[in-house]
């Protein structure tokens, strides 16, 4: 509607009769209509109301200037009649979920589960894998997911391995022996796990502040979520997977007991699939790499010396000499003590190190030692000597590296020092 409002008019002695009644039609038809229009009415006063068309909301003038105000249909109005649903009043609504302090009410809807319920149908592969038919639920169950079994039996409680998709349907493996015939369903926590998609989970150990320490006193596997095993006993710890574990995460493992650990690597370890020993207060430090196993961040930290004699395989001897060798490692620094003798049987002499050599032209370690050769003290030492990235030591029986004869009592006897890899 056009409003026609003039606030100057009429003007007493001026206003003919014959326009006073258009002015007075005018006026009434612009307050009937609340003053509509796209535009706010020129030089309005307090208390004047205004609906304006081109956004479908009603206006009050204040003091402060014009102030929208509830229209049941539209604007305020509306979100409000919205806000209070299907009950009565929002008062009504609010009851719902708040106390009259304000204070919310707890609730299950306020106070959710932990666990979502997977809706794709569940089957048993094995006692520790369950197979989600029908879908790609790979980026669901990420390894460390925490998992609740629910069997007829009762609840019982897991974590995801692994998970691999095909056939058009996702095979999940779980830590624990818990799927049996009894499966009723299976519920995963809505916090993803610190190993997701690329370590994007939800959360870390920094946020918690803390690590998984494993605490075995008999045999035990590596789990994905250790990050720290404490050993007590005389047993054998078996290790896992780099990549499965997660590249650039660290494992360390160490010996609080009296016994002996020894720990078998399940992939390589330095380049060796060699089984590492952990005497009482020793430790390993391991760092997981992407397809190239596993590489020590230090090392044993060792508190007596390491008797190498069963490995030195002693090269140059015939039959069974006598053979001392131990090592002491202290990080990449190895202290090696040997004594070997018996019958020669080669022209040249050699044991296997305990660990290779660095690989760098600039650490080449030599050392003299007391030679006996063909029964006979050596009036000049003999000289210890391995080349770079080798585990060979090769003796010879004086500095000019001359051949030892091939009979009679060999004898070496020393010792070495050698920065390793």
């Amino acid at each position: 509607m056009s409003q026609v409002f003039d606030p100057l008019k009429p003007i007493s002695g001026t206003t003919k009769l014959s326009q006073l009644y258009q002015i007075i039609r005018d006026h009434n038809d612009a307050n009937r209509s609340n003053f509509s229009g796209a535009a706010a009415p020129a030089n309005p006063v307090v208390g004047q109301l205004w609906e304006d068309t081109g956004n479908d909301k009603l206006f009050l003038y204040t003091a402060s200037g014009w102030s929208e105000i509830t229209v049941a249909n539209s604007g305020l109005g509306l979100e409000i009649i919205n806000a209070r649903g299907s009950l009565a009043s929002l008062d009504q609504r609010f009851d719902v979920s708040q106390n009259e302090d304000g204070t919310l009410k707890a609730s299950t809807s306020l106070n959710p589960s932990q666990w979502y319920t997977n809706t794709v149908a569940s089957g048993i592969a094995s006692s520790t894998s369950f197979i989600s038919y029908g879908s790609n639920m790979t980026t669901t169950y990420h390894p460390l997911r925490r998992l609740k079994i629910n069997r007829s039996g009762g609840t019982f409680f897991t974590e995801v391995v692994s998970s691999s998709y095909g056939g058009g349907n996702t095979t999940v493996v779980v830590r624990d022996a818990v799927i049996i015939a009894t499966l009723i369903s299976v519920e995963h926590s809505i916090v993803a796990p610190r190993k997701a998609t690329a370590g994007d989970g939800s959360v870390s150990y920094e946020m918690i502040a803390n690590k998984q320490v494993a605490q075995p006193t008999t045999t035990y596997t590596v789990l994905i979520g250790d990050s720290v095993i404490l050993a007590d006993g005389t047993f054998t710890i078996t290790g896992i997977d780099s990549t499965l574990f997660g590249p650039g995460r660290d494992l360390f493992i160490k010996n609080i007991g009296t016994g002996v650990i020894t720990f078998t690597p399940t992939v390589l370890l330095d380049g060796s699939y060699a089984s590492l020993t952990l005497k009482a207060n020793q430790s390993l430090h391991i760092l997981a790499h992407a397809g190239a196993g596993w590489k020590r961040l230090d090392t044993f930290i060792e508190t007596e010396w390491t008797n190498w004699s069963a490995n030195a395989s002693p090269q140059g001897w015939s039959g069974t000499p006598t053979v001392y060798v131990f090592y002491l490692k202290i990080g990449k620094l190895i202290f090696i003590s040997f004594n070997i003798s018996g019958t020669s049987s080669a022209f040249t002499a050699s044991i296997t190190l305990p660990f290779a050599t660095v690989n760098s032209l600039y650490a080449l370690p030599r050392s003299s030692f007391r030679a006996k050769n063909a029964g006979v003290d050596g009036a000049i030492p003999g000289m210890a000597y391995a080349v770079q990235n080798s585990s060979v030591l090769n003796f010879y029986k004086d500095w000019a590296q001359t051949a030892w004869s091939n009979s009679g009592t060999k004898e070496v006897d020393g010792q070495l020092v050698y920065m390793c890899q």
